[in-house]
């Protein structure tokens, strides 16, 4: 599958990817991973999707967020404290959802999840790739 096969044959409408960074005292490395994820993906519409970046600040004591939304992340969801990253991913699912995404992919704000292979997980059959759609009775949308 290419990512041209990506977009929706009838509509003709480009599908929209969250890209969802779970962080937790960050700042050195979040807005190089914000505005990289960005700049991989300038055009994307041509390539049949386009994308949004969130970051879910897990209760930093640092500038994690500040940082985040200085880099030009979509939306910065903060926890008070620091929850767990189930309970960060589970927000940045939620969240990807409410934004009304198609897909949501999870990465890592220290780069070991790299950006560029967001396109190739997108495009993979594997179950890695959250279609949000048949995620949803799987979200716990009262947050507990």
């Amino acid at each position: 599958m290419n990512s041209k096969s990506l977009k929706n044959v009838d509509t003709k409408i480009p599908v929209y990817v969250v890209v969802f960074i779970p962080a937790l005292n960050e700042e050195e490395k979040i807005g190089d991973v914000v505005k990289n994820t960005y700049g991989l993906f300038k055009g994307s519409e041509e390539r049949g999707f386009w994308v949004d970046v969130i970051v879910v600040d897990d209760g930093s004591k640092d500038k994690t967020g500040e940082v985040s939304r200085k880099a030009g992340a979509k939306l910065v969801v903060r926890h008070p404290y620091n929850r767990g990253l189930g309970a960060a991913t589970r927000s940045g699912m939620q969240e990807a959802y409410r934004m009304g995404a198609d897909i949501a992919v999870k990465i890592d704000a220290d780069y070991q999840w790299d950006p560029q292979d967001i396109e190739k997980v997108m495009n993979s059959q594997k179950p890695s790739v959250k279609i949000i759609k048949k995620i949803k009775p799987l979200i716990n949308w009262k947050g507990k």
